[in-house]
């Protein structure tokens, strides 16, 4: 949205980080009224912590961003993977990706989240396993026809849909975190 105050901030080595941090997460909470939105955030931040999550609560949540064009989804995502040091081509891969090569990037990456942006209708199904995968941290064989290819995950996904997810079942309500997003809620 052109009048949002939501940019990403840089700074050089001698900037205060105190004072930039303080900056940034001030100017979230005037953009992003929902406070779903703002724990979103919070549980984004907390994979920089995935390994003792997984220590000491045995599973980390998804973060799905669901809600109407021009809610600010894709904004929130680009600067929250900036937080990780993620810009341009590499800060997210396409939402129409298989969960073969979700799974190689959540392969690559340890306690930095794959980010999707505008993950498809259709992939909704075959996500589910994937995030159960995600939450335990254990890959999956590729002959249990899942697609998901043996080995570890060391970190977590935060996507974002204009769809939300219409058919719940228990297991994807308990590892997921969404946050319905709306245009009058972004400013």
């Amino acid at each position: 949205s052109e009048k949002s105050s939501c940019l990403p901030i840089f700074g050089t080595a001698s900037v205060d980080k105190i004072a930039l941090a303080k900056d940034y997460f001030s100017n979230i909470v005037q953009c992003y009224r929902n406070s779903n939105v703002l724990i979103c955030v919070g549980i984004v931040l907390g994979v920089a912590f995935w390994d003792i999550f997984q220590e000491v609560g045995q599973g980390f949540p998804t973060v799905i961003l669901t809600g109407e064009s021009q809610s600010g989804k894709t904004l929130l995502l680009k600067s929250l993977s900036a937080i990780y040091g993620l810009l341009g081509k590499e800060s997210s891969i396409a939402g129409h990706s298989t969960t073969i090569s979700l799974f190689r990037q959540l392969g690559r990456r340890r306690n930095i989240p794959v980010f999707m942006d505008e993950v498809e209708r259709n992939n909704f199904a075959p996500m589910e396993k994937f995030v159960k995968t995600i939450y335990g941290g254990t890959g999956r064989t590729k002959c249990n026809g899942d697609g998901i290819e043996k080995g570890d995950v060391f970190t977590s996904l935060v996507g974002t849909s204009n769809y939300f997810f219409e058919k719940f079942t228990p297991e994807l309500l308990s590892r997921v975190i969404f946050a319905e997003m709306k245009k009058e809620d972004f400013f």
